[in-house]
């Protein structure tokens, strides 16, 4: 699953294993010796950071010593429902989520993908003509409505 212990690894494995680093290195070489020493205090002072919760201050101050800005992240708050509605009554039109203006849905499509257990090449998105915050999200057996309720940057 790769690094990090995030939440969403934990919901899709059914065993989790804890990580371990060993490190081989020749007895008798001073030069293998310094550097599993020094690996092996790096990786120490890395786990360090990661219990005092320093990870997080190190990044941001990172990205101002390299000059790079933080565009800031969308959240979104959304919610599904059924489609009380056949698609044939409602005015929609059909959108490319992957375009730009649109991109904030792939978090919608990808919790939709999720819980619907679907797959991204199935999935067609249209929006309300009527209602600009109504997106409709059909899959290969389920379509249900995403109405964004907040959308505003962090």
């Amino acid at each position: 699953m790769g690094y990090g212990n995030f939440e969403y690894k934990k919901r899709w494995c059914n065993r989790e294993c804890q990580f371990e680093y060993h490190l081989y290195r020749n007895k008798n070489a001073i030069l293998t010796k310094t550097i599993a020493f020094a690996i092996k205090k790096f990786i120490t002072l890395k786990q360090f950071l990661r219990e005092k919760k320093l990870t997080d201050k190190i990044y941001k101050l990172s990205f101002l010593l390299k000059g790079i800005k933080n565009k800031g992240t969308l959240n979104i708050s959304y919610e599904f429902s059924e489609l009380n509605q056949e698609l044939e009554e409602l005015d929609l039109a059909n959108i490319d989520f992957k375009l730009p203006p649109i991109t904030f849905l792939k978090s919608i499509i990808f919790d939709f993908l999720y819980f619907n257990n679907g797959k991204l090449v199935n999935i067609r998105v249209q929006q309300a003509k009527n209602n600009q915050s109504n997106f409709i999200i059909e899959g290969k057996s389920t379509t249900r409505t995403a109405t964004i309720k907040n959308l505003y940057q962090k």
